[in-house]
């Protein structure tokens, strides 16, 4: 069921009892620019690996392990002339839980603190963390230049849809994933939450009135500006 939140903001609830997770999903979608898309490539993989309650990927893998080995991951898509960054957890239902923990509130309470309150100090993402996925996304894009169908299809994009989103490369390119900063991920990251297109979709048993409202909250402390 389809319900909007606010201005650009939706929420899909798909309310099934075939499952024995439920699963959270939080997209944000804005166009597509060659400077941005690397900045989006950053703050992918900069969101699942620490936030300012869980300040280290160790913190937030046991965290994830309490919670039954509940799954967090992030990844960016294109659709049309815009890119997708999809936040997503599955954890157990709680009927499931064996001392009736609530499973469920304490992984939307663990994604909403990746997105909103990140691992941060002085407005900028942890420097180590930042450099370290700095060097793992330029090795992903170089990664892809060494691919042959990768790269061809690449340049056959860039020749058919010169200037056009559509030929804007994975990433924005290496130059741009060289080239991408702290302050400008970390700039990003407040303009995304402000500008972008939000769909929050909730696959499970229990109707999501709690994250909703939550998550309203959140985003309009940002300011919003869609």
């Amino acid at each position: 069921m389809f319900r909007a939140l606010g201005e650009g903001v939706t929420g899909l609830f798909l309310q099934t009892d075939r499952f024995k997770t439920r699963r959270v999903t939080i997209s944000l979608a804005l166009p597509i620019e060659k400077e941005r898309s690397a900045c989006m490539a950053m703050l992918s993989r900069l969101l699942t690996r620490s936030s300012e309650a869980y300040p280290s990927h160790i913190l937030l893998s046991r965290r994830l392990a309490d919670l039954y080995g509940a799954g967090f991951a992030s990844h960016v898509m294109r659709v049309g002339d815009n890119e997708v960054l999809n936040l997503s957890a599955a954890v157990l239902e709680d009927d499931y839980a064996l001392e009736g923990e609530p499973l469920s509130r304490w992984c939307d309470e663990l994604v909403q603190g990746a997105l909103f309150a990140p691992h941060m100090a002085g407005g900028l993402f942890d420097t180590e963390e930042f450099e370290s996925e700095k060097r793992q996304l330029i090795e992903y894009v170089e990664g892809l230049l060494n691919d042959k169908r990768s790269y061809a299809l690449e340049q056959a994009q860039q020749m058919l849809f010169p200037g056009q989103p559509a030929g804007v490369p994975d990433c924005g390119g290496r130059a741009a994933a060289a080239a991408v900063t702290n302050a400008a991920v970390s700039a990003f990251w407040s303009e995304l939450l402000r500008t972008a297109k939000v769909q929050i979709t909730v696959i499970g048993r229990r109707p999501p009135e709690e994250l909703y409202r939550s998550l309203q909250k959140a985003l309009e402390d940002f300011g919003r500006q869609y």
